[in-house]
């Protein structure tokens, strides 16, 4: 955890410190600024002046530097939790995807209520942003009149979760001056049940999420419809000659989709995982199986995604292993089950069911489990 000792009037280094005390996978507490408290771990000295440079360590690896490991996040798999690293070259290839089918020239400026804490969230803010060298505005989704007065300002690229974005419409939060809405749909197989885009002014990008080893932008046409996933090829911006392939489509024997392209990725963490048999992320010559059922329409040339990957509950954006899950909440009582349900808006919801319900819920919180899995066994 990195922070800086004091923001405004609240010493943030000690407030990390307490922090840090209760959640055991924080290991280290880092700050920038000087009287930091004892176990905090400065890092000023990095950048004095008798070493104006950080380490540099990893780039004393000859060879491309762009090829060097930039990003690493994680993604639940049906077994476990698993690093998912990639490259400069393939973060940028995420943002530029986005970029391309958005349209944003130099200078966009982008509102953003999609955290930044996956693949998905930096190649739709984050990278786009830094590709225009525009603004950034990033929005806490939690005051609906502080976004209300921010779209009302206007912006070039506002970005959204994907089934939200109708009731937003209907409530009237979108004048005519925000040019482009980029909809992430963290559930990619509703997609195709979307209700039709009908404003006049601004235009309307589906993202396509597919955890965190590819995101597919898709124009809407003049109908309002969402696109269809094309088999094969897939280049930004669609539609246009010449455009720069972003990933490419297949089905697998099983009728899974799997992805390849330049933003997928194309080895496992840390080097050598696949050679052993803990958990990993599974990839072959960048080549990945995203475990999304699928069928082929062969008239139209496309995929379509029949349901969620097996094993896997996505609430918002959150992963978790079902399998995972459940030998916890059994290791705490044996009568205890959880389950992944639809959800409108966030794609899945959690819901549990305990001989204790409460008792159940009170001891995950003591372990310090996402409130996602808590609150699935009541308040």
């Amino acid at each position: 955890m990195i922070t800086c000792r004091q923001v405004g009037s609240t010493e943030h280094a000690a407030l990390a410190m307490h922090a840090a005390v209760d959640i055991f996978p924080v290991r280290y507490v880092c700050a920038f600024g000087s009287g930091l408290p004892d176990g905090v771990v400065g890092l000023d000295d990095l950048y004095g002046q008798e070493n104006p440079q950080p380490p540099d360590l990893y780039r004393a690896i000859a060879g491309d530097r762009s090829a060097h490991l930039a990003l690493i996040t994680w993604e639940a798999t049906a077994d476990s939790l698993v690093p998912v690293a990639r490259n400069h070259v393939e973060i940028i290839a995420g943002g530029s995807a986005v970029r391309l089918e958005g349209r944003f020239g130099t200078g966009a400026t982008f509102l953003s209520a999609v955290p930044p804490s996956s693949f998905a969230g930096i190649a739709v803010s984050v990278v786009p942003w830094l590709l225009t060298g525009g603004t950034l505005v990033l929005h806490q989704p939690f005051d609906p009149e502080t976004l209300a007065r921010q779209l009302r300002d206007g912006c070039d690229g506002a970005i959204l979760p994907g089934p939200v974005v109708p009731r937003l419409v209907d409530a009237g939060f979108f004048a005519s001056n925000v040019r482009t809405i980029m909809g992430l749909w963290r559930s990619p197989e509703r997609i195709n049940s979307a209700p039709a885009w009908r404003h006049q002014v601004t235009d309307f990008v589906d993202v396509a999420c597919f955890g965190e080893t590819c995101v597919i932008p898709m124009r809407r046409s003049a109908s309002g419809k969402p696109a269809s996933l094309p088999l094969g090829v897939i280049a930004a911006p669609r539609g246009v000659p010449g455009g720069v392939v972003v990933a490419e489509l297949k089905p697998t024997r099983d009728r899974t989709l799997a992805l390849s392209g330049p933003m997928v990725p194309r080895n496992a963490y840390p080097p050598g995982a696949e050679n052993t048999d803990l958990p990993h992320f599974k990839t072959s010559d960048g080549l990945v199986d995203t475990g999304y059922p699928c069928r082929i329409d062969s008239e139209a040339r496309s995929l379509i995604l029949t349901g969620p990957p097996a094993g896997i509950a996505d609430v918002g954006g959150y992963r978790f292993a079902l399998r995972q899950l459940q030998r916890l909440i059994t290791d705490i009582d044996s009568g205890g089950r959880i389950a992944a349900l639809p959800d409108a808006l966030s794609g899945q919801r959690l819901a549990g069911a305990a001989d204790d319900g409460e008792a159940l819920r009170r001891a995950l919180v003591r372990l310090g489990v996402n409130p996602l899995v808590t609150d699935a066994f009541g308040a």
